[in-house]
């Protein structure tokens, strides 16, 4: 750190010997830029299979969480009917009517081979974003195709489509998006369920399901494939590319592409066999050149890279005859272990009329009891309460386990990264600026961004003649050092305070402070959070950097955070590494709805219980709450640290001086 001061010192010049030396708010940097559905996450996989299996446990858990189902709900009795048996060239038609949540019907048609003898493989068929849905032309052939094969397969209706359109193909708005619930975690909710019937149905081998769909089709088949190890061989279509990621609300649910994209979705299934289907006239036409060498490196690494093929053919965005003979083949390879089995052709086909595909019919009426959306939503806010009540921690044994689990779900909702020690990215020189005062030294640093992240920008004061303070302080305020420090630049009372003790202070300036009409804009770009990080994750990154600035120049770090910034040094907290001491204004806690034009918009909050959940991940360090009868629920802070001494907890209902600040600090 000498070395660092030392070259700051030779870098500053005579024209900013002012009286003030920082004003972070006034040239508020643009943010990274923002990632759209149109473009990938350069996905590299790691070198290592150990590597890799960590990673793949980290992607499933973002698909999960971001899904809403990490925890899953209940699964709620299914009630299956099956009806309405008609026998077609080769093969037969059932309907399907499946209750994968209370209220909530899922219709679909199920195609078996005739005088087949024995469990056979099972095909699961989610069709794309045709407009007649699972009636369409292509998607029956399909299945019909397959049956003739041998296979048992089911099509089912993803929501808002054919015989779901009573519902519509949404489900969002503000509370839902704070709950963690949306319209791919329903979908995938659905293909799971499907699955918990599927492979237990009479004539079906569990051992040999495999699952095909095209376009949002595909996304449900590497999404299913991605986290249910019940699917053994996959073959989605006209979908996955290094750059579309997908167009629809149900492809895109918050945080689920946060460092993530669908190449690395689909090479979670590795090492078991896949076939990736494209076509010259999609954004799926580059994928040998860019997407499968990176999916073989994945394979290469469980000595399994026969298992992965990919063909593309000379036609649009498509599931169609050409591209599902390649599929069949495939197939026929991996489910019924034919070496050389050569071109499947398929046979002619007649297609269904709706009419005869519709579960609902005068004999089969829509059930009474289906859910409205408004119902549905209501269910589920239910189920996310119970599974929050039972993490409260209560009982020692049990928290330790909840504990863990609230941290990785936070980890992967807010899409903070830790900073290993030793590791801290370097400073940057560009633009500082640095000031000598009688009693105090003030610079500016910034540390380097990363991908995806703008770098942190820091105003570091030290007492001018003790380079190296006992301890570091690191003071977070919504904006930044302008309100804790005075007009011209010198320490403000509290600053004084901690220097005049020699404490080293560093104050955070904050993404994007005080730029909310901005903030807004970005947060408003189509499926922004899908894709990017929040302002507030953006916040809490540059206070964990922060943190680990101050380990650096420092031999302790403690936390001060102020206004709405005691919450977002809650939430950085348990990545911010060994902190020493942490006070926070309790003033601020997560309404039921948050719109994202809001800076402190935070998808998934109450998922997870909010603001007074986290803040118990605190526990048993030292934490000072001020201002408490504000705003924030410290129950669960209460029972961490132990509703009979509280040893290292203080809860302060009003406001707090500087000098009991500096005390507690102290």
């Amino acid at each position: 750190m000498r070395s660092l001061l030392v070259l700051l010192g030779l870098l500053a010049l005579a024209s900013v010997m002012m009286e003030r030396p920082v004003d972070a708010v006034q040239a508020t940097p643009a943010g990274p830029a923002i990632r759209t559905n149109k473009e990938g996450n350069d996905f590299s996989p790691p070198a290592t299979r150990e590597a890799w299996l960590l990673r793949r446990g980290a992607v499933r858990r973002r698909i999960l969480t971001a899904c809403g189902l990490n925890p899953m709900p209940a699964r709620t009795p299914l009630r299956p009917q099956v009806y309405g048996l008609e026998e077609r060239d080769g093969y037969t038609v059932e309907k399907v009517v499946l209750e994968t949540l209370p209220g909530f019907y899922v219709s679909g048609n199920l195609y078996r081979p005739k005088n087949a003898s024995g469990p056979a493989p099972g095909i699961l068929n989610p069709h794309g974003h045709w407009q007649e849905g699972r009636f369409n032309a292509d998607v029956q052939a399909r299945c019909a195709a397959q049956a003739r094969m041998g296979a048992v397969a089911f099509q089912w209706d993803m929501v808002g489509y054919a015989d779901s359109k009573a519902f519509g193909h949404s489900f969002a708005d503000d509370e839902l998006t704070a709950l963690g619930l949306n319209l791919p975690g329903l979908q995938l909710w659905n293909s799971i369920r499907v699955l918990d019937w599927f492979s237990e149905l009479q004539g079906v081998d569990r051992t040999r399901i495999a699952c095909t769909g095209e376009s949002g089709g595909g996304t449900q088949t590497f999404l299913l494939c991605a986290i249910d190890d019940r699917i053994a061989v996959a073959a989605p279509v006209c979908m996955v590319s290094h750059h579309f990621q997908g167009g629809s609300q149900c492809e895109n649910a918050p945080h689920l592409r946060v460092g993530a994209d669908n190449v690395e979705f689909a090479a979670v299934f590795a090492p078991k066999p896949q076939i990736l289907i494209g076509a010259t006239g999609d954004w799926t036409s580059q994928i040998q050149q860019k997407g499968v060498p990176e999916l073989k490196a994945v394979y290469r690494l469980f000595d399994a890279e026969d298992r992965l093929e990919a063909v593309v053919h000379d036609a649009g965005h498509n599931y169609n005859q050409q591209s599902r003979e390649s599929v069949y083949a495939f197939f026929r390879k991996h489910l019924w272990g034919e070496k050389e089995p050569g071109r499947v052709r398929e046979r002619e086909f007649k297609a269904e009329t709706p009419e005869a595909l519709t579960t609902w019919d005068d004999f089969h009426p829509r059930p009474p009891d289906a859910a409205t959306p408004e119902q549905l939503k209501a269910y589920l806010r239910t189920v996310v309460e119970k599974q929050v009540s039972l993490w409260k921690p209560e009982l020692p044994e049990q928290w330790g386990a909840n504990r863990g689990f609230l941290k990785d779900a936070l980890e992967t909702i807010l899409a903070v990264e830790p900073v290993p020690g030793g590791t801290l990215h370097s400073e940057s020189s560009e633009g500082l600026r640095v000031v000598d005062k009688e009693n105090y030294r003030s610079e500016t640093v910034t540390l380097a961004p990363r991908k995806g992240m703008p770098g942190t920008r820091l105003t570091w004061l030290t007492q001018a003649k003790k380079l190296q303070p006992n301890s570091v302080t690191v003071l977070v305020h919504p904006r930044g050092s302008s309100a804790l420090l005075a007009p011209n630049g010198s320490p403000g009372p509290l600053v004084a305070m901690l220097l005049k003790n020699n404490h080293g202070v560093a104050i955070l300036e904050p993404f994007m402070a005080g730029a909310n009409e901005q903030i807004a804009a970005r947060h408003a770009a189509q499926y922004f959070t899908c894709y990017n990080r929040t302002t507030l994750s953006l916040r809490a990154q540059g206070i964990i950097d922060a943190a680990a600035f101050g380990r650096r120049v420092g031999t302790k770090v403690n936390l001060i955070g102020f206004e709405d910034a005691g919450a977002w040094v809650l939430l950085a907290r348990p990545f911010a590494g060994e902190i020493r001491r942490t006070a926070v204004d309790g003033r601020w806690e997560w309404p039921r709805a948050l719109p994202a034009s809001n800076p402190n918009y935070f998808p998934s909050v109450h998922r997870y219980g909010g603001l007074k959940a986290f803040a118990a991940l605190a526990a048993p360090e030292p934490l000072l709450v001020f201002n408490q009868d504000r705003g924030m629920d410290t129950s669960w802070l209460t029972a961490a640290y132990g509703a009979g001494e509280m040893i290292g907890l203080r809860v302060d209902p009003g406001p707090i001086s500087d000098r009991s600040l500096v005390a507690w600090i102290d």
